[in-house]
């Protein structure tokens, strides 16, 4: 008797796989279903080539990104405006860049553009570099949950993304309206909320700026010079720090 060989639909074994272009002109790659076996290993291999890749093996979904010369470019800006507003706060900083966010398990990640240790947690942190260098502070805190992540760029995989740094531990996120996408920029609180995530009117990390000035203070430092322009004005006195954070939407002492 000759065996009858089984018949598998290719899309059984592979992801679906979805090309598309982001709000910033960044090519994206989706994908989704196909084998659970050969899902991850896929994934695993992509993310060799691309610079942003989110994904969770248990829901069998992944999006993989190459992001255009204009989402790093709002991704610097947005770094920037992080360390100015820090900077006039008087708020310890520490920029850990596209640090990859893991929830405890190993099944998920998800790469933001930046990401912050803010206050206590980048004092720590500076603390640990002072005694024993750059290198052992790094690897001190590198299962510490970042404060802060930024996404300059929107998908209709938003909620999902959300759902890993909620579940990483990463108390903040802000999403950028920026681009063609027509969306207003978002501030998530993550950490300590009943469900995944919970959009707020202004940050919990750096109290008193406001998700919809966020656009309005980029293009202030901007004006001002960036984070360099804004030191030398204050030093010059011409109240750059205040500018800043009246454009974030912060409350600004009188004098």
């Amino acid at each position: 008797m000759v065996a009858t060989p089984l018949q598998v639909e290719l899309s059984q074994v592979i992801p679906e796989w979805r090309e598309g272009t982001g709000s910033l002109g960044s090519a994206t790659l989706e994908l989704s279903g196909g084998c659970p076996e050969a899902f991850a290993p896929i994934v695993k291999q992509l993310a060799q080539r691309f610079r942003k890749v989110w994904y969770d093996f248990t829901r069998g979904i992944a999006v993989c990104m190459a992001p255009s010369a204009s989402h790093e470019r709002n991704a610097r800006a947005v770094l920037e405006l992080v360390q100015a507003l820090c900077e006039c706060s008087g708020v310890a900083v520490v920029a850990m860049g596209a640090t990859t966010a893991r929830p405890a398990g190993g099944s998920a990640a998800a790469d933001p553009d930046e990401s912050f240790f803010v206050g206590r947690s980048a004092e720590r942190f500076l603390e640990i570099m002072q005694v024993s260098g750059l290198d052992a502070a790094v690897a001190d805190m590198e299962a510490e949950p970042r404060d802060l992540v930024i996404e300059v760029e929107h998908s209709h995989r938003d909620q999902d993304k959300r759902g890993i740094y909620a579940a990483a531990g990463v108390a903040e996120l802000w999403e950028l309206a920026t681009g063609a996408a027509g969306r207003a920029p978002a501030i998530w609180r993550l950490r300590d909320q009943p469900t995944a995530a919970f959009r707020i009117g202004s940050s919990r990390v750096l109290p008193g700026v406001q998700a919809a000035a966020l656009p309005h203070a980029m293009e202030e430092l901007r004006r001002i010079g960036g984070l360099v322009g804004l030191v030398r004005g204050v030093e010059r006195g011409l109240h750059t720090d205040r500018r800043l954070m009246a454009a974030a939407g912060m409350t600004v002492r009188p004098e």
